[in-house]
């Protein structure tokens, strides 16, 4: 019995440690040039086409959440720097006059998060929340970097990309100073129900997007997508890996239980 009371503590303690080094995380992948739509199979995607154009301080219903800001965003017309296909897209700062960030609550815990993020600059940042506990932050700049023109990138399949395709909108060809991809997040061990997006609080450069999606359940990385990082923070350190987790909890019942049968047996 002291064997057995032995062998589930030390087993108990190796699954504990075990857990810290799977943290949880949010990773983050680009599509392939030119993708501007969900690759993401039953996800559900807000276009904004049915918002009303014109700025707006108001609480805006989407099929993804609620968006609302302490300053204004704005929906527009496609143009240069946004649109996805010639839709309408939602920006601020620049456009908007306002550099207040925009928070969307979306309608329960997610797994997943994306958009075709157009005109692209290292203001932009989104910060993942569940509950009131913030996760992390990503920053844009990190897109930036990975995609330096005259170069090339790796998708998961193997894939080559030319860095240079990137670069200008796909639907017009214009504004080929900028990126313009599709983002996309996937959380690894946790997941979220609140996205504030930024713009570094600025009003000289504008945070464009369109075709938010969003899924619950899980997921699987679409090969033709290019990794750029995986976001850690001191709160994601503190979440094991689930299925760890679930293993030291196993641990922890049968710790208890035999515990349990030895007071039993005097």
């Amino acid at each position: 019995m002291i064997m057995r009371y032995s062998y589930a503590i030390v087993l108990c303690l190796a699954l504990l440690t075990a857990g810290g080094a799977e943290a949880a995380s949010i990773a983050v992948y680009i599509g392939a040039p030119g993708s501007q739509v969900s690759p993401i199979a039953g996800s559900t995607t807000e276009t904004f086409n049915a918002v009303v154009s014109g700025n707006t301080s108001s609480l805006i219903a989407t099929a993804v959440g609620n968006y609302i800001s302490g300053g204004e965003f704005r929906v527009q017309s496609a143009d240069q720097y946004g649109g996805a296909n010639g839709s309408k897209y939602m920006v601020f700062g620049v456009q908007s006059g306002s550099g207040a960030p925009v928070t969307l609550t979306l309608p329960g815990l997610q797994s997943y998060f994306g958009f075709w993020w157009s005109a692209g600059d290292s203001n932009n940042g989104l910060t993942f929340y569940k509950g009131d506990t913030l996760l992390a932050r990503f920053s844009t700049a990190d897109v930036v970097s990975t995609l330096p023109k005259n170069s090339t990138v790796q998708a998961v399949d193997g894939s080559i990309y030319a860095t240079n395709n990137y670069y200008g909108n796909p639907n017009s060809g214009r504004n080929t100073g900028e990126p313009y991809s599709y983002m996309l997040f996937f959380g690894q061990g946790v997941q979220f129900d609140k996205i504030v997006l930024d713009n570094s609080g600025v009003t000289n450069s504008g945070f464009e997007s369109d075709n938010h999606s969003i899924y619950a359940g899980s997921v699987t990385v679409p090969g033709s997508s290019v990794f750029v990082r995986q976001v850690t923070s001191p709160v994601l350190d503190s979440i094991p890996e689930p299925q760890t987790a679930l293993l030291a909890g196993a641990g922890l019942a049968l710790l208890a239980g035999i515990a349990a049968r030895r007071q039993a047996r005097g």
